[in-house]
């Protein structure tokens, strides 16, 4: 499961900068599709081993952005409606 899901990351790059390193790429959840679960994540699901169609199904409701995007998206630095 986990090498499937570097295999879906490598395929990404952060939507704001543009950055293509799998390892520093992370999903977050777009206005209006908050998690129901705050203490998991995209990955948090792969580590549990959700099915592949759950884990895509939580991707659709997220944006991929880079770790130091994903930081300035919380700090307010970037306008959310660029990634909805």
């Amino acid at each position: 499961m986990m090498q499937w899901y570097v295999d879906l990351k490598q395929t990404k790059s952060c939507e704001l900068c543009g950055e293509d390193r799998w390892y520093v790429l992370d999903f977050h959840h777009k206005d209006g599709h908050k998690r129901h679960n705050k203490n998991l994540t995209v990955s948090g699901m792969v580590r549990a081993r959700y099915s592949k169609e759950r884990i895509l199904a939580e991707i659709d409701k997220c944006a991929c952005v880079c770790s130091n995007c994903h930081r300035a998206i919380h700090y307010g630095e970037y306008d959310s409606s660029k990634i909805i």
